[in-house]
């Protein structure tokens, strides 16, 4: 879980320096290089089965 914005943001730029580019969804990062987007939600509980 990411706990905090500022968190996220140092997870934003780390991925930005990878490769993963924003786009208009909220939350999201897409690689062109490995054709996959991820979510990565600022905050939020994991279920109890610790899936997102």
């Amino acid at each position: 879980m990411v706990s905090s914005l500022k968190e996220y943001d140092k997870i934003s730029d780390v991925l930005n320096i990878r490769g993963f580019k924003k786009v208009a969804a909220p939350w999201t990062f897409y690689s062109e290089q490995f054709k996959v987007a991820i979510d990565l939600l600022p905050f939020g509980e994991i279920g109890l089965t610790h899936e997102i």
